[in-house]
């Protein structure tokens, strides 16, 4: 199939994004080119073979017109389409002894402008799409959904987690390499991110996948609403995109599937705060206000005792005391007392 080259030329950027995108929509082997002066446009023309242009008469440079000359040195063949907003019969009269192919006056019916490029170029006309047959009615049941998107993407295994990662429902078996335990906190660190991302878009129930590609194993991981995770392993298949985006159409339509079903059985699929802003108030007012603790300045302390006054008989006494309290209370096999302490090395002597 033929690459056609359209050269768009126009100083309003707007004018010049709407022709592409419609041109580009017209057919998928349009290659649309588009510059804002006269000058621009004759280094295109100079540097690669142009189907068709487009051209506004009116430009700060060389004129349309004076495009439309230049460029037909180099290809007589050229075909022009001209496009003017300027009133003057006198400009009028030029445009129509041009020799372009059509011309139109601004603001230009996007179709008609099409339809012309189309018979320009001498396009086919795209046929119709064929209508849509009616959607056959999804799975009824929890487990008949489970099991037809298993099927579907030839999984290994399709899991329904819930949002601390417990499984809630589940088709097929785990290869045995797969330690579901080992996996979970990286498999809710992913969902738990993927839905604070929708939140700071504005977006109240994820509509996301996570896809993972590994040696033999690929994951998807999808949000069912907001409290649940569909979790799928599939065989390795890498960077496929055409099967990649396969999978992706498929599980689209089995969350929404889960949707109806859960939300038939009552199941809420939302996450509910374990307290309320209300409740989170009430709590702040009741903590009590913090009281600052007197600093204990340890070395003025140690300088109050007399220097030829030994620590030794009080440190024993303390150490003593300590130990003949708290015997009651111990219930530790570990606790020893200060002698087996300083015995093992454990104290210092004096």
């Amino acid at each position: 199939m033929s690459i056609y080259r359209v050269l768009i030329v126009d100083d309003q950027r707007d004018i010049r994004n709407i022709l592409r995108v419609g041109l580009e929509t017209l057919d998928p082997q349009i290659k649309v080119i588009d510059v804002p002066s006269g000058e621009e446009a004759i280094l295109v023309t100079t540097r690669q073979p142009i189907d068709l242009l487009v051209t506004d008469v009116r430009l700060a440079g060389i004129s349309g017109l004076e495009l439309l000359e230049r460029a037909r040195i180099r290809n007589p063949d050229l075909k022009v389409i001209l496009i003017t907003g300027m009133t003057d019969p006198k400009v009028q009269r030029q445009v129509a002894a041009s020799g372009a192919y059509a011309f139109f006056y601004k603001p230009i019916e996007l179709s008609d402008f099409l339809a012309t490029v189309r018979n320009c170029l001498g396009l086919k006309e795209k046929a119709a799409p064929k209508p849509i047959p009616p959607e056959e009615p999804g799975p009824q049941s929890l487990p008949e959904c489970l099991e037809g998107l298993h099927r579907e993407m030839q999984a290994f295994s399709v899991v329904l987690l819930d949002d601390h990662g417990q499984v809630v429902a589940q088709d097929g078996d785990l290869p045995a390499e797969i330690d579901v335990f080992v996996l979970s906190p990286a498999l809710m660190t992913a969902y738990n991110a993927s839905a604070k991302l929708s939140r700071l878009l504005g977006v109240d129930y994820p509509r996301d996948a996570v896809y993972v590609a590994g040696k033999e194993y690929d994951f998807f991981l999808v949000h069912v609403g907001q409290a649940l995770g569909l979790w799928v392993i599939v065989p390795g298949v890498g960077w496929d995109e055409i099967q990649m985006l396969k999978h992706l159409r498929t599980l689209d339509l089995a969350v929404k599937n889960l949707v109806r079903i859960l939300t038939n059985m009552g199941v809420s699929l939302e996450v509910k705060a374990e307290i309320s802003p209300e409740q989170s108030e009430e709590l702040l007012q009741a903590v009590p206000e913090m009281v600052e603790e007197p600093v204990v300045d340890l070395e003025a302390i140690f300088k109050q005792v007399p220097p030829d006054k030994p620590l030794t008989a009080e440190a024993e006494a303390f150490w003593d005391s300590a130990v003949h309290d708290a015997a009651d209370s111990v219930v530790s096999p570990d606790a020893i007392s200060y002698e087996q302490a300083r015995a093992l090395g454990l104290a210092p002597e004096e």
